[in-house]
């Protein structure tokens, strides 16, 4: 059998895929499911949970819990004092509290942002460098959640809370960017705009390396077709105006994006 172009991205391709999400890929921990209540956890068949927890953020979770005197979550099954390590071999799921959950979206995101804080004092998780101002990625929990039963949802109106961007891998939420490549002409013809990412050359974010035309995260409250605009605006000022009217969907792209202490879903 001839060896095709896809043979030789996973011959060298670094990374480690999941197969499945509930085991971490490079330390084998396990990853606990994080619904919006509780009550997901317990239907059948399973609601997608809005993320997987590792170990390492689960502790917190607990801890904070107990300084939020239980408001912000659920443990199933119920946690009691017991040793660390008897409750994460315990704890099958995790959700937001009832309570948190009635209070509505401003409430979620008090929590996670709380509880970012709180993790950032126990050095769980690094110093915020980049200030009040990130950009912030929208939690979404599965339309089929018991708290939607009845309910009409409109576009991206599962978007339960709000986290910031660079702390959204803890919590293993699914995030999405979006990607513009601008071409003229067809066939041999064809020319395609290709940009230079700034920054030095082999630095993380792939400083030097050619690129598309335009892409960038997609943040929260930003529908696809709105933020694809805004990045060639910003990226190569283009009129707002013709981008709307010229770009076209034509494909996703998903995978999983893996660091130590998280593994969260991405598509563009």
């Amino acid at each position: 059998m001839h060896a095709t172009l896809l043979d030789l991205i996973k011959s060298i391709d670094p990374y480690v895929y999941p197969s499945n999400p509930l085991v971490h890929p490079r330390d084998n921990a396990r990853m606990t499911p994080f619904h919006l209540v509780i009550g997901n956890h317990h239907v059948d068949p399973p609601i997608l949970p809005i993320g997987h927890i590792h170990p390492t953020i689960l502790i917190d979770m607990l801890a904070y819990n107990v300084e939020t005197v239980g408001e912000s979550f659920t443990f199933y099954p119920a946690m009691g004092p017991r040793p660390e390590s008897a409750v994460l071999r315990a704890v099958k799921a995790v959700a937001f509290s009832y309570q948190a959950v009635n209070r509505g979206k401003d409430a979620l995101t008090g929590i996670i942002d709380g509880l970012v804080d709180f993790m950032r004092k126990r050095g769980t998780v690094p110093e915020d460098k980049y200030g009040p101002n990130e950009e912030r990625f929208a939690m979404y929990a599965s339309p089929r959640s018991t708290h939607f039963e009845g309910k009409v949802l409109g576009p991206m109106r599962n978007a339960v809370a709000t986290v910031a961007r660079s702390r959204s891998g803890f919590f293993g939420c699914a995030t999405f960017g979006v990607k513009a490549i601008l071409y003229e002409g067809e066939g041999e013809g064809m020319r395609i705009w290709v940009q230079v990412r700034g920054g030095k050359l082999n630095q993380s974010s792939w400083g030097g390396q050619y690129d598309v035309t335009a892409n960038g995260a997609l943040p929260a409250g930003l529908l696809p077709l709105e933020g694809i605009v805004k990045e060639c605006v910003e990226e190569a000022d283009l009129p707002a105006e013709f981008c709307a009217a010229n770009l076209k969907l034509t494909a996703t792209a998903s995978y999983w994006m893996i660091a130590k202490e998280w593994v969260r879903p991405h598509t563009t």
